[in-house]
């Protein structure tokens, strides 16, 4: 564990850098997966995942934090591998989210593949071939980030 407050969570397992949105993302969060992510890559040369699960219910994050964002990405898509986000729920909100983490994505100009997901199950599902080790399964990273988000 990275990080773990009423808001949020940042873990890792394997080559995963997990991270769970409840509340409010702020620039402090950002920075300390910032850290993190360069821990893990000190670790995992050949690269990490990036691992986001957001709920439905926070608030879209204001311009310093979009900008953060954007930032920690452009810095640290280097050694990223690819990155999966799964955005909860359902509705106009989800779509708004979808639509600034695409942005964010872009304008990082990251150079790995990144994508979307409604479910944990999907996003482990297409993660799986990105992360290091024997015998590694998407169910063991879904249950990992469930146990993370369970944290929350």
């Amino acid at each position: 564990m990275w990080s773990e407050t009423p808001d949020h969570a940042i873990g890792e397992w394997r080559n995963v850098l997990l991270t769970v949105w409840r509340g409010d993302i702020t620039v402090g969060a950002l920075e300390t997966s910032r850290v993190a992510s360069h821990d893990l890559h000190a670790r995992h040369p050949d690269g990490l995942v990036v691992f986001n699960v957001v709920s439905h219910l926070i608030p879209v994050p204001d311009g310093p934090v979009r900008r953060k964002a954007s930032s920690v990405l452009g810095e640290t898509g280097g050694h990223v591998r690819c990155t999966a986000t799964v955005i909860e729920g359902e509705g106009f909100w989800v779509s708004t989210a979808r639509a600034v983490v695409a942005t964010i994505t872009l304008l990082s100009r990251a150079s790995h593949p990144h994508r979307v997901f409604a479910t944990i199950d999907e996003a482990a599902q297409w993660a799986e071939t990105f992360v290091v080790g024997d015998g590694a399964r998407a169910t063991e990273l879904g249950s990992v980030a469930r146990a993370l988000l369970g944290r929350v």
